[in-house]
């Protein structure tokens, strides 16, 4: 087998323009050698030889430098072949045409060209192993005499400077045409010359500036002979994938699969689906399409993406064919005639799935679509109006909860209420009593929460509720976990096999299954239902009280009938001992008589144990034999359908009104612009479907300004704060009989961690109130006290680049964080160290790389003690393209968590268990792998010593805080920002976007490689016009303000880079004319690019910083002028017997600082403006509404005449 990599390392042509895959201009590598120099970089390549095919600078760069004496430096021992003598090459071979120069095994022959006027030009013939490689590099003709050379080769290398217009200019004086030919033109020649794959490179404007558009128009030159393929920086193909014309579809190099389709393909459900699964092999069309073929395409089914594809040629076939592959395409003789298809004309599409989407992505089409949708038209799910997600119905558990997810990012909440809430003495009781109030998907949520619970309790951790600290027991978590699946059962839900839990929740589950009555009354998901749970041998005539959670259906089936009389005599027996009936034994009997009933056995013991039982087996139960029992009479009993119709079909409830304006704009008596307009529902919290989306549906129809600005608020006191206006009262009617359906059933599944497939790493939530601090105090207060009763473990912060380390036997990987690529092979040292000294077969590592300065010291050990840590810029280069030239003598991969071990998933454990298990992977003092310094606190005192601990060791860069139970949880796209972990920065820092460049230049203009960075930040749209207008843009719909701009820095961006700036200060200024503002940093230093972002930080990190600035506030620096007379804040506000605010917001608004001059020429008495439904309101400040319900009145202070005693007018 041929083993031989082709690497495309640049694809610019010359020209200004660049794009994220088009930013380096020529050079490709074979097998170690260099063909075409455009970059210096490349040289870190360490190549065995290069070769140049002309001397143009985008093909060899010293031309750009020809005032340097030597630009290749330490190089120039490089073998350079070339038709002319190269500047700065001291090793030159000069070329001959035609002539084969061997280099390793390689085979080079010069093939003249013609390209330019004042350089002479060749491409080069590649041969090795019996397979024949041209690069011709920029190309106008190749003369004739040399086409028997470029006969049948296996990949031609070649121009893209043109797609359909060739770029020819002819000389003056000779009438010699040069420049270059279109790849049009180019791709004919070499299809006809026999070539097999033909990849493009050196592209101009025309790619750069669109190159999803050039990457379809190159494709679309494919045909069943030759495959055409758009080369992009970096990639890398093996000869293997492109040596035979047997092993090319038309239209589909791997590349395609990272092309974003223009177009869609919409198939009936579920074809989709059986697309994605790989079921379905064939694609069968009643008509012939010729548009779209070869070239990526959405699979769509209803409101699902299922992946993408690319459909081959139609082939057209008989009904003897059709029925025939019906095993590949899976349409049934039904289908066919319920689409009315005509059976004469029937077209197969073999198709290749270049991608599946798994699970599926959430997107709307448009009504009426029968085949082919253009991506335009598609609306995928951060594109959903809230209306949109409101109406999304899926049954996949995975894409309902990513709409669950966006509605709760756009603040519409499912969970006000359940078991999370639930406080008091007799919480259980109180929470199983409340059950059916909750939604489905509370109730989903909290079996999760008791099965981790019982985990947690299982495993020795002491778990309380609430501020009492009631202790949660191992029964509490039974009995809620019984009452839970009851609930979901009679809400039609179905469950996944216990062998799909982990160890202590398939306990608690499989005791649940015991209880209920075995695996037969539990409704199984299609292929989960488990094998018979195996039961100790019980003798049923001596069961103990100990045995009856045993007694199950299975078991009583498998007894004889004699056994069974026996089982229920003795039943009775243990009613009559125990003195009532339990719920063990209760069960017990359910099962036991159902068998009888089935048998045709008599119940002939009528007790107490056979009346509580008797509703359960059955459903108007009368005794087959001995004392009736007592149920209503035959006059009393109605059908279901005669008790529904009894209902009215619409109730009024004329008061209290249901539905109020509150707010601003009643209390103002106008709109205010940016302002919402509140609607206050009188009820506990929002039935999501019948009240927002009916609301927002019905007004958005009548006046859709109007909907866009409503905010909806659920008091079930009804309006007490302000002026309001009732809009409506309530009115119930009765739901048609058509839309008297249950819901889709729905099971909630985790993702876990699996080997190989890295998953999104945890970070803590940015922002402003979210979980990224610059000052211990305020993380404390936000975050810290709410998790510490729980544990919270201290992490020291490194400032390196993350990976994920997945290892099994002697296989290793590790994964960038932002293109999850795997950079294994250029960590030799570290990977050999890891593999002699590994304690675990298998493991999964979350880590920080930090390369270290040692200053020529050689340390064998904890490296962070004595060497220097580089500055994340420097260590680009290990997440970036470059491969060879990386030592990692001085890299040491920090380990703060561990995900999996010995084929244990342990991502649900607490943090704690997951930071202990990373001593099992590997032992401590390691060269090259440590675990991250950590510490526990339970108390604020320790909380404030491991932070102070953990920040001031050196090379810290802050520390990261994790509540000590918390899980890590597995996510494969999409952010990963739980609320349980925080973080603290010891330095301001901001991510920025590039807005503009600014090269540096010396005095006589020559530019340096020196670049400053004017940035911005993300603010939100609706606060556009409040920003300055030469300090806004607007980009991609979304909206920046720019801050300033960096110090310089030797390290290249290009605008719309994310970059990380770290300034000591922000401050903020208002114009006072227009009262515009914008926001300016101070001494912004340089911190690298962040590759793994694509936005800027937004105006909430803005506000922070400046918060935390070092200088004095505004406020502190205004000298005031005049005297304030407020309210004294309301000294009740703590006191729930009076405060009737103090249950439903619980922390006040206000934070109020009172400043005071010498000098008062006014007074300003603060009194209330808006009712509010407390007495106290008029006499003190309330804390819990908004500052304008309360107002100033103005009075001027007159100047008093000290001897006379008389005010002085003011005449000014």
């Amino acid at each position: 087998m041929i083993k031989m990599s082709l690497k495309v390392l640049g694809t610019r042509g010359e020209i200004e323009e660049t794009s994220k895959k088009h930013k380096k201009h020529s050079g490709i590598l074979i097998d170690d050698v260099l063909f075409d120099l455009g970059e210096p970089i490349y040289l870190d390549l360490h190549p065995k030889a290069i070769f140049l095919s002309h001397l143009h600078p985008d093909h060899y760069f010293p031309e750009k430098y020809k005032k340097e004496k030597n630009p290749l430096r330490e190089h120039s021992k490089i073998p350079i072949y070339s038709i002319e003598k190269p500047r700065g090459a001291e090793n030159w071979i000069k070329l001959e045409k035609g002539k084969e120069y061997k280099v390793n095994d390689l085979i080079v022959i010069p093939i003249p060209t013609v390209h330019s006027k004042k350089v002479k030009t060749t491409g080069f013939l590649i041969k090795t192993k019996g397979k024949r490689i041209l690069y011709t590099s920029d190309l106008l003709w190749i003369k004739k005499k040399w086409h028997d050379k470029i006969k049948d080769l296996d990949v031609v290398i070649t121009d893209g400077s043109s797609f359909d217009r060739d770029l020819i200019r002819r000389d003056k004086e000779t009438g010699q045409p040069y420049g270059h030919a279109s790849v049009k033109k180019l791709v004919k020649f070499f299809k006809d010359k026999g070539a097999k794959n033909i990849i493009i490179t050196h592209y101009g404007k025309w790619l750069v500036e669109e190159p999803k558009k050039g990457y379809i128009k190159i494709k679309e030159l494919t045909d069943e002979k030759t495959k055409v393929i758009p080369a992009k920086d970096g990639d890398e193909f093996s000869l293997e994938e492109l040596i035979t014309t047997e092993e090319i579809k038309p239209m589909i190099p791997k590349v395609i699969a990272k092309i974003k389709p223009k177009w869609g393909l919409y198939l009936v459900k579920p074809h989709g689906e059986l697309i994605a699964s790989g079921k379905k092999k064939l694609i069968v069309k009643s008509k012939r399409f010729e548009s779209h073929i070869n070239e990526p395409l959405y699979l769509l089914e209803d409101n699902l993406c299922w992946g993408i594809i690319s459909l081959q040629a139609p082939e057209k076939i008989s009904w003897e064919k059709f029925l025939e592959l019906q095993e590949k395409h899976l349409i049934s003789e039904e289908e066919v005639e319920d689409w009315n298809w005509n059976r004469n004309n029937l077209y197969a599409y073999e198709f290749q799935v270049l991608k599946v989407f798994d699970p599926p992505l959430p997107v709307k089409v448009p009504k009426g679509v029968q085949v082919f949708v253009s991506s335009k038209k598609l609306k995928w799910k951060k594109e959903f109006s809230l209306l949109d997600l409101l109406s999304y119905e899926t049954e996949i558990p995975e894409v309902f909860l990513e709409i669950r997810e966006e509605l709760s990012s756009r603040g519409v909440s499912y969970h006000l209420e359940g078991l999370i809430k639930e406080s008091t003495k007799d919480w259980v009781k109180s929470y199983i009593k409340n059950l059916e109030k909750y939604t489905r998907a509370q109730v989903g949520d909290d079996w999760r929460i008791v099965l981790g619970w019982y985990s947690s309790l299982k495993r020795g951790k002491k778990l309380y509720k609430g501020k009492e600290k009631i202790p949660i027991t191992i029964k509490d978590c039974q009995e809620i976990g019984l009452a839970i699946v009851k609930e979901l059962i009679k809400r039609g839900c179905t469950f996944n096999a216990p062998s799909t839990y982990k160890k202590y929740a398939r306990e608690l589950f499989e005791w649940i299954i015991k209880k209920i009555g075995g695996i037969e009354k539990i409704p199984w998901k299609k292929g989960q239902k488990p094998e018979k749970l195996e039961n100790k041998k019980i003798d049923p005539s001596k069961v103990t009280r100990e045995q009856l959670e045993f007694i199950d259906a299975p078991y009583c089936k498998s007894l004889s009938d004699k056994e069974l009389k026996a089982l229920n005599k003795r039943l009775h027996e243990l009613y009559r001992k125990i003195g009532k009936v339990i719920e063990p034994l209760e069960n017990a009997h359910i099962f036991t008589w159902n068998e009888m009933r089935r048998r045709g056995i008599p119940q002939e013991i009528w007790d107490g144990l056979t009346e509580a039982t008797a509703l359960e087996v059955i459903e108007y139960p009368e005794p087959e034999f001995g004392k009736p029992q007592k149920v209503l009479s035959a006059d009393e009993e109605r059908t279901l359908e005669e008790i529904i119709n009894s209902f009215p079909d619409k109730i009024e409830i004329n008061f209290p009104y249901h539905i109020y304006l509150v707010g601003g704009v009643v209390n103002r008596e106008k709109d205010l612009k940016d302002h919402d307009i509140d609607l206050l529902f009188k009820q506990p919290y929002p039935f999501i479907n019948p009240t927002i989306k009916s609301f927002l549906y019905q007004i958005a129809q009548k006046d859709p300004k109007l909907a866009e600005k409503l905010h909806l608020v659920w008091d079930p006191h009804g309006p007490q704060i302000g002026y309001c206006v009732p809009l409506y009262k309530m009115t119930f009617e009765k739901v048609p009989a058509k839309y008297r359906k249950r819901s889709s059933p729905y099971e909630w599944l985790s993702e876990v961690p699996k080997l190989f497939k890295p998953s999104i790493g945890m970070k803590p939530r940015s922002g402003l109130h979210k979980n990224e601090f610059f000052d211990v105090k305020e993380m404390w207060e936000k975050w810290g006290k709410k998790f510490i009763d729980r544990g919270i473990v201290v992490q020291k912060k490194y400032d390196g680049m993350r990976f994920q380390i997945h290892v099994k036997g002697n296989k290793v990987a590790c994964f960038t964080e932002d293109r999850k690529r795997d950079r294994a092979s250029v960590f030799k040292k570290s990977i050999k160290e890891l593999l002699q000294k590994k304690t675990a077969d298998n493991f999964i590592l979350d880590a920080e790389m930090v390369e270290y300065d040692c200053h020529g010291k050689e340390v064998k050990n904890e490296l962070e003690k004595i060497c220097t840590p580089l500055k994340r810029e420097d260590m680009i280069k290990w997440i970036g393209a470059t491969k060879k030239g990386l030592d990692d003598e001085n890299v040491v991969f920090h380990v703060h968590d561990c995900l999996m071990i010995n084929g244990e998933p342990i991502h649900n454990k607490g943090c704690i268990e997951r930071w202990k298990a990373i001593r099992k992977c590997f032992p401590d003092k390691l060269k090259h792998w440590s675990r991250v310094p950590s510490e526990l606190a339970t108390n604020a005192k320790e909380f404030f010593r491991a932070v102070d601990k953990m920040r001031s060791i050196p090379g810290s860069e802050g520390v990261v805080c994790k509540a000590a139970d918390s899980p890590y949880r597995i996510k494969f796209k999409g952010e990963n920002r739980p609320d349980y972990w925080c973080k603290l920065k010891n330095l301001k820092e901001i991510d920025v976007m590039v807005y503009k460049v600014i090269q540096k230049k010396t005095k006589e203009g020559k530019p340096l490689d020196q670049y400053l960075y004017v940035s911005a930040f993300r603010i939100p749209c609706t606060m556009y016009e409040k920003f300055k207008p030469d300090k806004v843009f607007k980009k991609g719909g979304k909206c920046y303000s720019i801050i300033g701009r960096t110090y310089a820095t030797s390290e290249k961006c290009k605008p719309g880079d994310i970059i990380t700036v770290r300034p000591i200060k922000i401050d903020h200024f208002e114009d006072k004319k227009t009262g515009k503002i914008w926001y300016v940093w101070m001494f912004p230093l340089y911190a690298g690019k962040h590759p793994a972002k694509k936005e800027p930080d937004s105006l909430d990190v803005v506000k922070k910083i400046e918060a935390v600035g070092t200088g004095p506030t505004k406020e502190q620096r205004v000298t005031l002028s005049k005297l304030v007379f407020k309210l004294e804040p309301c000294p009740f506000w703590n006191d729930e017997r009076i405060c009737p605010f103090k249950t439903r917001f619980f922390i006040p608004r206000d934070k109020e600082k009172k400043e005071l001059s010498e000098k008062i020429d006014k007074i300003e008495i603060e009194y209330l403006k808006f009712p509010i439904v407390c007495r106290f309101a008029n006499v003190y400040r309330c804390r819990f509404v908004k500052p304008y319900y309360y107002d100033i009145k103005e009075f001027k202070v007159k100047e008093i005449d000290e001897d006379t005693g008389e005010e002085i007018e003011d005449n000014s």
